[in-house]
This record gives C-alpha cells, structure tokens and sequence, in this order.
C-alpha cells in the first residue's frame, strides 16, 4: 500500500494536518477511493474485499501515528521573565497549542485501528463485523500552564494516558497476507478518485470460459442431434413405415398346364368400335349346329329384347365342363404360319361376376393354351392373339373349349359370338 500511503500523506501536506477532523476527512476519501475501485474492477468477493480494507485501515492507522507523534514533539513557547521588584506571583500563560488526541468516542462507537506492535496475520478478517471509523472534532486550543518552567495542560494528563492504554489493550494488531508481487494484474492501479489517490490493488476476474468450451458444448449437442436422427432412421427402416404397400390381390386361382398371364391387361373392343368386314365369324347363336356339351355342362340358346345368345353353364371346371365350338377348317388354313386375333362377345348369366376359361385345338396347327377371364353383367369383347409357324394347311375342322365357370360354382355364360381376325 506505499503508493496509498504517499497519497496520503501528500494531501496532508497541501492540508492543514494538524487539525484531527481535516486527517479524519482525508482517511474517509481514501476508504471512499478503495471501495470505487473495488467497484471499476467488478470485485465481489467478500474475503478479498475485506482484505483490501484490512490493508487501508493499517497504512492510515500507521500515518495517524506518526502525525500524532509529530504533534506531541512541537516546541511550547513560554512567556518572557517577569522583572524584579514587582509582584512574583507566577500568573498562569495560556497558550493555545494544538495538540492531536484521539477522538472522544464511546466503547460501543470507538474505531479500532491497528498498530505496529507485534503485528500478527489477522486469520479471520471480516469487514462486517468492523464499524465504520468515524471523525469527531479533537480537542483543540486546550490552554496550558507554565508550571517550574514546563508546560503542563489543566486536563488531567491521566485521562488521557488511561486513554491511550484502553486502546492499546483493546486493539487486535492485524497485517494484510503476502501476495506474490508477479500474479496477473499485480502492477494495476487505478489513478482516478477524488484526491488522486491510487485506488485498491485490482484483482484479476474470473476467468471466462473460452472458445475450447463452447466448441465441446456445440460438438455435444451435434452429437446427441446425431444420434437421434440416426435411432429415427434405424426405427422407420426397421418398421418399414416408407415401404410401399404389398397388398395386392392375389390372382385368381389358375389350372394346369394354362398360360394364364395375371399382370397383362384383357384387351376388348370399344361398343361403338364394331367389327369390320375382315372379321370371320366362327360362331353365331343363330346357328343350327356347331355346338357339343361336355358331360357336366348345360346349353341353351336364349332370345330376348338383348338379342340371342348361347347360354353355358358348367358344372366342373374340368375339361367334362366344356362346351366345344367348331371351327371350320377354311378357318384353320388362313390361320397357318402367321398370328391372328379371336374374339369373344360374352356376358355373365346370372348378373354375378364369373370366372371362364378359353382352350384351342386345331388339329395339326396345335393349340393355343389356355386362357382365363372374368367377366360381368355387361357385355364385353375379350381378345388374344394366336401364332402358328406351322405353314401345313389342316385337312379338318378344329375345336375352341369354352367353360362358364372355372371355380365350379355352377356360374353361368352368355355367349354372343366367336370372330376371327387373320393375320392381325
């Protein structure tokens, strides 16, 4: 605290020291200036505030006494002789000398200030329990009496070495810990308060916390944030909450032996398109022949406001259900080497929905395998393609094997008509 301690004491010297209420004044500025510095340097502490207040009250507490003893060592000035002959009777001088005492306080509101006698570390500084120290005007202009050629003060001068001893025995010495001089923000002072005195030792912050922490704090978050995204992945995939529905109807149950393709669509004519001249009729209901039931089958020919049809309906869906269309065999020889187009005019018997087969047997041609459709109530064309590379001419009729109910549920078939297209 030198350089508190320097400014001090040159406010004493541009003041009039000698006054105890005009030092009281100046001690109050420097605890003043040491609490605003505290503050600048946004010092909470209540240890190392008490500390630097501990460090304040010794070197004000140490000035005090030398200024004290400044004061008792100033020279009295004593009257001149009186002369001969007239009255000896010794007539007191008064002189007003200054004198600093301590100021006339209370036990309860006295202030303790430190000394320099067998000055021991204060272990348990607190700044709380502390009154503040108070200035109270000193008895100054005490008169005093030239007695035997010294100068002796009307007061008691008991009164005031009972004094001095009180506070000696009450005053607990206390000294600020060592610090080490070369600590971070050990050579900082502050310059500005109001009678330029230095303010307290500033003490280095708490150190913030750096960039490294806030990167590890980013990185965690990322992570956890990872993680997350990466369980969320892992469940959908594992549920497969993305995947496409899979229930699709199964197809229709198939025979043996049948070239049944599920997935092609069944290609029909449109009711306005018609059939053109290049189409060979192999079957009309108006027909007298041309027509052989299987054993488990029934036929007939129905008349009505919807036109005539051949009726079938199939007991088994074997081959003992098969009605058997005769194909002439002029028919046959346009077929050969080339690929051609049947077509089907049919309708459900009974307004339900119904599952028929359609077989070929062209004698030396081959067959065309077996095809399957479902049919309505409403009446439809239902078209495939047949190929023979076979380029011999047939020398007899051939057969188309229709049943109306491949389930063998007694389901019935209109059958309006059987066309032929050549070559196309």
């Amino acid at each position: 605290m030198s350089g508190l301690e320097t400014a001090i004491k040159q406010a004493l010297e541009r003041s009039d020291r000698a006054n105890a209420e005009t030092r009281a004044r100046i001690y109050q500025s420097a605890r003043n200036a040491l609490e605003a510095g505290l503050r600048k340097q946004n010092v909470h502490d209540e240890t190392v505030i008490a500390q630097q207040r501990h460090r304040l009250e010794v070197a004000i507490h140490a000035i005090e006494q030398q200024e004290r003893a400044a004061l008792r060592d100033l020279p009295v000035v004593t009257p001149p002789a009186a002369p001969q002959g007239q009255n000896s009777r010794v007539e007191p001088v008064v002189q007003d000398v200054v004198r600093a005492e301590p100021p006339a306080t209370t036990r309860e509101h006295r202030r303790e200030e430190p000394g320099f006698d067998d000055v021991v570390p204060d272990r348990h500084p607190s700044a709380a329990s502390r009154p503040a120290p108070t200035a109270q005007a000193p008895r100054s202009h005490r008169p005093t009496v030239e007695i035997d050629g010294r100068p002796r003060d009307r007061t008691d001068d008991r009164t005031h070495d009972r004094t001095d001893d009180r506070e000696d025995a009450s005053f607990t010495p206390m000294v600020a810990p060592d610090r080490d001089p070369h600590r971070p923000g050990a050579q900082a002072r502050d310059t500005v308060n109001d009678l330029g005195l230095p303010g307290a030792e500033p003490l280095v912050p708490r150190r913030r916390r750096g960039r490294g922490g806030r990167i590890a704090s980013i990185l965690m978050v990322t992570a956890v944030l990872v993680a997350a995204i990466g369980s969320a992945t892992w469940w959908v995939m594992s549920t497969g909450l993305l995947e496409r529905p899979q229930g699709q109807p199964a197809p229709p149950p198939t025979v043996a032996a049948e070239d049944f393709d599920g997935g092609a669509g069944l290609r029909t004519l449109g009711a306005q398109a018609g059939f053109t001249a290049d189409w060979v009729d192999l079957y009309l209901p108006t027909a007298s022949g041309g027509v052989t039931p299987g054993a488990r089958v029934r036929t007939e020919v129905v008349r009505d406001e919807g036109g005539a049809r051949l009726r079938i309906t199939s007991g088994a869906g074997d081959a003992s259900g098969n009605v058997a269309i005769e194909v002439p065999a002029s028919a046959l020889q346009r077929m050969a080497g080339q690929t051609s187009t049947l077509a089907l005019s049919v309708q459900s018997a009974n307004g339900k929905p119904t599952q028929f087969s359609v077989e070929c047997d062209f004698a030396s041609l081959g067959d065309c395998g077996r095809h399957r459709f479902t049919v309505n109530d409403e009446k439809s064309d239902m078209l495939f393609k047949i190929g023979f590379d076979r380029t011999t001419s047939p020398n007899g009729p051939g057969r188309i094997l229709i049943n109306s109910d491949v389930t063998a549920n007694g389901g019935g078939l209109d059958l309006y008509a059987v066309r032929l297209l050549p070559g196309q």
